[in-house]
């Protein structure tokens, strides 16, 4: 079985938690040992890629983002000759060449549902794109509710599949550099942890508006943690009590997950919800939206638009230690069927499928 696999987002400034997905399906797929003639496909990286032993060739763009997407939304093909399919792990890289057969994973539809939290731009362009690739062979969809969506956009419920994502990806934590940064920022006990590339649909003029209000309900209130990269629309002034970290590592990340007494992932909505996920297997407790497929898995679940709600939750879960212990073993126990190998399985079999 010979492929291309289109792993742009990888190499983009901001991977994002698809960059996230993208990486540990290929770790994991390299791991099973499985004869597949697998290639990437992708744009000039501005650093190195994190596979640098992996065994298929490359398909390298010889230009940056943003303007290779350029070329390839004017037209440019993926290389298709001789090989048995060609899959997409997002929107971005080349259409489906119309002589093979194709797949992509698609992680939502929220320019549809959510059109306010995005740009206008991005907006259209995602839009192009999913019109572009509604027709190819199979559409891989993240959750129930993202394949839900994708038929309700009349794409026939035979050509959706629905696979979700692992676990298990976080990197050893970064405890000393972690401890540091916090130090840095004047935060030297246990705190509440928010992360995530900061844009309106994160939901964090809601989350700091919360804050205030737990601030003025709890006897010793914790701080609150902001970690994640700047992205797009206004940049909130942090309230009282918190602090920012900005970009960070991924072990300082999961350094910083793992010492929080909570994590506070509260989104307007989202396709899957990795962070949820990577709080419950790391045994921290999780205030989450309900409007997250993830929150299925575990956590305290709030309606994201009830800022009073997100602030009842962080003030049960930061003081209440019997509510605490249920929620890190519920989440365990729910979490544990959630791995990359499981994962890159079902993406094996599929790609099997197309090949013939």
């Amino acid at each position: 079985m010979r492929g291309v696999l289109q792993v742009d987002q990888l190499v983009r400034p901001v991977p994002g938690g698809i960059g996230t997905f993208v990486s540990s399906i290929l770790a994991a797929i390299v791991a099973t040992g499985n004869d597949a003639c697998l290639s990437l496909l992708h744009s000039k990286p501005e650093r190195d890629l994190p596979f640098p032993g992996w065994l298929g060739s490359r398909f390298e763009l010889p230009v940056r983002q943003p303007w290779a997407q350029l070329l390839w939304d004017a037209g440019l093909p993926a290389k298709a000759a001789g090989i048995d399919f060609y899959h997409a792990f997002s929107f971005g890289g080349p259409s489906p060449p119309r002589a093979i057969p194709s797949s992509i994973t698609i992680h939502d539809l929220l320019f549809r549902s959510d059109p306010g939290v995005f740009t206008v731009r991005g907006r259209r362009w995602h839009e192009r794109r999913f019109r572009t690739w509604r027709d190819c062979d199979l559409l891989v969809a993240v959750s129930s509710e993202v394949a839900g969506e994708i038929e309700a956009a009349g794409v026939d419920r035979s050509r959706i599949r629905v696979i979700p994502p692992g676990a298990d990806h976080l990197p050893p934590a970064d405890r000393e550099g972690a401890k540091a940064l916090l130090s840095k920022l004047g935060v030297g006990g246990a705190y509440l942890l928010s992360v995530g590339t900061k844009e309106p649909r994160k939901n964090l003029q809601r989350v700091f508006a919360a804050y205030g209000s737990y601030r003025a309900q709890a006897f010793d209130p914790l701080p609150l943690v902001v970690a994640g990269p700047a992205g797009w629309g206004a940049q909130l002034p942090l309230p009282l009590g918190a602090v920012a970290t900005g970009f960070v590592s991924a072990r300082v990340l999961a350094g910083l997950l793992v010492g929080a007494g909570a994590l506070v992932y509260t989104p307007l909505r989202e396709g899957f919800g990795l962070p949820a996920v990577e709080a419950l297997r790391a045994a921290v407790p999780l205030v989450v939206s309900r409007t997250v497929p993830a929150a299925r898995y575990g956590g305290f679940a709030v309606d994201p638009v009830e800022q009073e709600e997100i602030a009842e939750a962080m003030l049960k879960v930061g003081e209440d230690e019997r509510l605490r212990s249920e929620l890190v073993t519920q989440g365990l126990l729910a979490v544990g069927e959630l791995t990359w190998e499981r994962t890159a399985q079902s993406y094996l079999d599929l790609w099997k499928g197309l090949a013939g």
